[in-house]
C-alpha cells in the first residue's frame, strides 16, 4: 500500500511540475503576444493613417474632377443658352425693324 501511495505522490508531484511548466510557458506566450501587440500597434496605426490619408486624397481628387466636369458642363450649357438668347434677340430686333419699316412704308 505504501508503494502505491508513493507512486501516487510521485505522480502528483510530476503532474504539479508539468502544470507549473505549462503555466510558465502560457505566461511566457502571453507576455510575448502582448509585447508583439505593443510593437505592432504603432506600425498598424501608422499604416492605417497613411491608407486613410490616401483614401481622403483620392476622394478629394475625384470630387475636384467631378466638380470641374460639372462646372465645364454648366459653362457649356450657359454658353449655349446665351447663344440661343442672342439669336432670339436678333430675330426679335429684325422683326421689330421690319415691322417698323412695314408700318412706316404703309403710312406714307
Amino acid at each position: 500500500m505504501s508503494e502505491v501511495l508513493n507512486g501516487v505522490q510521485k505522480a502528483e508531484a510530476e503532474a504539479a511540475k508539468i502544470i507549473e511548466k505549462a503555466q510558465s510557458k502560457a505566461e511566457e506566450i502571453k507576455r510575448d503576444a502582448e509585447r508583439k501587440i505593443r510593437e505592432t500597434e504603432p506600425n498598424v496605426r501608422s499604416q492605417l493613417t497613411e491608407e486613410i490619408t490616401a483614401l481622403q486624397q483620392g476622394i478629394e481628387k475625384k470630387a475636384q474632377t467631378q466638380a470641374k466636369t460639372i462646372l465645364a458642363k454648366a459653362d457649356n450649357e450657359a454658353a449655349a443658352i446665351e447663344e440661343q438668347a442672342k439669336k432670339h434677340i436678333k430675330k426679335t430686333v429684325d422683326f421689330i425693324v421690319s415691322a417698323i419699316y412695314s408700318f412706316g412704308g404703309a403710312a406714307k
